[in-house]
């Protein structure tokens, strides 16, 4: 038997406790700024927002030195929302100026820096989303970002490398659910934006991919 559905849900009980999880501070979370302070060659695989918000130049100056100094990886979860999102954008024009700038990063990533999730990891992900989807009341619109999030997560896990993202909320759940996994948040303000002489995305989200 592949799959053996009985064995993976033993866990989930009549009386399970639906209760909500609530979100941690910011301050018991791990923050780009503090966690890899003064460290080099720290591997981290790249949620979604990190390609967008590159190509769109909306990072802070800390959130690209970290990057400069850093052994990036790839998740197909990532690279498959980019073409949903490429995909439906109606206007024409800035579609094919995101197809070249993407391209510029996608051609660059190395083949074992590119992770795949496998048969275990859909199904704890489906698990994780689902169960968080019912407990956190999402809407039905929620589940398949949810389940998409926890897939990169998860891969990221198993590997033993931080998640780095924006995405502070929907990780912060997942991981309190699957506490193995780890990830590292930015944020994103006016204040502390990249200068223009920083911004080198994505030809520089490229080169750092293409390191060691």
């Amino acid at each position: 038997m592949i799959i053996n559905l009985e064995e993976t849900f033993k866990w989930r009980k009549e009386d399970e406790e639906n209760a909500p999880l609530k979100h941690r501070q910011s301050e018991k979370l791990k923050n780009i700024s503090s966690f890899f302070s003064g460290q080099e060659n720290f591997k981290l695989l790249l949620d979604t927002n990190v390609y967008t918000y590159m190509i769109s130049k909306k990072v802070p100056g800390d959130f690209l030195s970290v990057i400069e100094k850093s052994l990036l990886y790839h998740c197909s979860v990532c690279l498959g929302e980019l073409s949903l999102g490429l995909a439906h954008d109606p206007d024409f024009g800035r579609f094919r100026k995101t197809v070249k700038a993407l391209h510029g990063v996608t051609k660059n990533i190395p083949k074992n820096r590119l992770y795949v999730p496998d048969k275990e990891i859909w199904l704890k992900a489906g698990i994780i989303a689902g169960k968080l989807a019912r407990i956190q009341n999402f809407q039905k619109d929620q589940r398949k970002e949810l389940l998409n999030d926890a897939l990169i997560f998860l891969t990221a896990a198993k590997h033993g490398i931080p998640v780095l993202t924006s995405d502070r909320n929907d990780y912060d759940l997942i991981q309190q659910l699957h506490p193995d996994g780890e990830f590292v948040f930015y944020e994103v303000a006016a204040q502390s934006l990249a200068t223009p002489e920083q911004q080198r995305a994505p030809a520089f989200v490229a080169q750092a991919g293409d390191q060691g």
